[in-house]
């Protein structure tokens, strides 16, 4: 018995090859056909061995990007005064820092990630009195498109075999830690518009790179169910990316 299950499987995954090779040599033709057949085949496979985690991971970062839109959208900063907007931003870190360092099980961070994002929700209630709502709306549709676009691409690499490792994640961390210093250093400067503007494109480069980094790291690494963390850096790759593009576009 356990060796006809054993068949049954090896020809069953034999029998999906073979079918998305034909797909692939009747749409495509030729070995070019052939080869997006293999290619196609594969990351479908990528996300069926992945789909409960991914799923969980999106409703998760849906759930908490529409608690901190309808913060932001009720909420009101400027009337909060200067030592409760420093208790807000201390807060957001120390929340930041339970949630990424101490073990804890997954109800406990699901609750803690929740505030978080009704916390962050009411921080950037503060850019009502900065920008306008068109903008704002400018931003979330391309901060949501750069993420779509770039989860695509983090799914390809690994459909073609490319694995990003941790050394790149630890340049990507360097990179972003030489952009704040740089960015708190023209704070007590006074950093020219332009140059802000500077760095608000390298913060959306890198965090779009960061999407990619992260997909690559999520559809390898084995999460063990804890779908919060995952959801988390996409979360905050998100933000950023809506941040950088509302300081590219305001004046």
């Amino acid at each position: 018995m356990a060796n006809s299950s054993l068949y049954n499987r090896v020809f069953d995954a034999q029998n999906g090859v073979m079918k998305g090779v034909m797909k692939g040599v009747m749409k495509g033709g030729g070995m070019k056909g052939v080869m997006k057949g293999l290619k196609m085949n594969k990351m479908l496979d990528i996300l069926f061995q992945k789909r409960q985690l991914l799923v969980m991971i999106f409703a998760n970062l849906i759930v908490q990007l529409g608690i901190t839109y309808y913060v932001f959208l009720k909420s009101d900063l400027s009337k909060m005064k200067g030592v409760n907007i420093i208790l807000l931003v201390i807060s957001l870190f120390v929340i930041l820092f339970l949630i990424g360092f101490l073990p804890m099980p997954s109800w406990l961070k699901f609750i803690l990630f929740t505030l978080f994002s009704y916390l962050q929700g009411l921080f950037l209630s503060s850019l009502k009195t900065e920008v306008n709502q068109k903008m704002i709306q400018t931003a979330i549709v391309g901060a949501l498109s750069i993420f779509a676009f770039m989860f695509l691409f983090g799914l390809g690499l690994l459909t073609v075999g490319i694995s990003l490792t941790s050394k790149f994640g630890m340049f990507l961390f360097w990179s972003l830690l030489f952009l704040i210093i740089f960015e708190v250093v023209s704070i007590f400067l006074g950093a020219m518009p332009m140059m802000q503007k500077g760095f608000a494109f390298v913060g959306l480069l890198l965090f779009s790179i960061y999407i990619v980094y992260d997909t690559n790291t999520i559809l390898q690494r084995n999460y063990y169910g804890d779908f919060i963390t995952a959801s988390m850096e996409y979360y905050l790759d998100i933000l950023n990316i809506f941040l950088d593009i509302l300081s590219l576009n305001n004046n």
